[in-house]
């Protein structure tokens, strides 16, 4: 069974989501009544990833209560403005197309709304943003991949403070710093990338291949990943993972239980090479905007 953080305005989120990106149409249509029936109660969307839709059929093809989801969705840049000729001009509102994904997801609110990613005009976006919850439009607002200097811009600039910041964490990029400073703010962390899938590093190895993990994974008889969720669980934080095992996916909320000592989490803690598989520290600004189209970091 999955358990629940409570967000800074009383909202309880599942700690445990299952991440959609970077599956598609059948594939991600065939997963997630497995992962629904197993207790996963809550999923990560976004505009980029092209699979609002998709999540949306299988809620109403399946007759799912939709009180009985928390559904995450950000909305991006590219959303709302074109650059010509490097100047930024707004092509639609935050807002429409806030409903646009509502529409796609067949469902009159979003549970929890990110900015995605920290972008040069981010403080306009959150003003809509604010406008959406306090006309109850949707559940919690936060933000993805900010830095503190992001946060503390947008904080100062804003009536209403994020909820949730979701940015990249893992055993081999701890990212320790934007942690305690979201605790201290107020804001509830989540995890994504959680496994560094993807990715191995000069002299570094996959994490499921790490032998440090798969010592203690061995000495508790779970697996590498029950011992990095629980690491994460451990340290407050919400987490959106991904399998399309249906054994893996059982096995990923049957972390709770496990328990892993303060020695344990501080060699998991020394593992750490400030790796990143796809966020960066920067605030995406016209010179990042001007490359998109021939390679996208997303």
């Amino acid at each position: 069974m999955n358990k629940y953080m409570l967000l800074p305005n009383g909202v309880k989120m599942p700690m445990i989501g299952f991440g959609t990106y970077p599956m598609l149409n059948e594939d991600l249509y065939k997963i997630l009544p497995i992962a629904y029936s197993l207790g996963f109660n809550r999923f990560d969307t976004a505009w980029y990833y092209k699979n609002e839709s998709v999540l949306g059929s299988f809620i109403e093809d399946n007759n799912i209560d939709r009180k009985n989801i928390f559904i995450t969705s950000k909305v991006n840049f590219y959303d709302i403005y074109n650059v010509v000729d490097e100047k930024v001009v707004k092509k639609s509102s935050l807002i429409d197309e806030y409903y646009k994904s509502c529409s796609k997801l067949k469902t009159n609110y979003v549970d929890l709304l990110l900015i995605h990613w920290p972008w040069f005009n981010s403080c306009e976006m959150w003003e809509e943003m604010e406008l959406l919850y306090k006309e109850k439009k949707v559940r919690a607002i936060g933000v993805s991949s900010f830095e503190p200097s992001h946060l503390d811009e947008l904080i100062c600039k804003s009536e209403i403070s994020p909820m949730v910041n979701q940015f990249e964490i893992s055993p081999y990029n701890t990212r320790k710093y934007l942690i305690d400073y979201c605790n201290k703010k107020k804001i509830v962390s989540e995890a994504f990338s959680l496994f560094n899938v993807g990715k191995s590093y000069k002299g570094v190895p996959p994490i499921m291949y790490d032998r440090v993990l798969q010592t203690i994974a061995k000495k508790k008889g779970v697996t590498v990943a029950q011992i990095v969720i629980k690491w994460a669980i451990n340290q407050g934080l919400c987490m959106s993972i991904r399998s399309i095992n249906r054994k893996h996916l059982l096995e990923d909320l049957k972390c709770y239980g496990i328990i892993i000592g303060s020695e344990d989490m501080k060699y998991i803690d020394s593992l750490n090479q400030d790796k990143f598989v796809y966020a960066n520290k920067q605030k995406l600004d016209i010179s990042y905007i001007k490359q998109f189209n021939k390679k996208s970091i997303l």
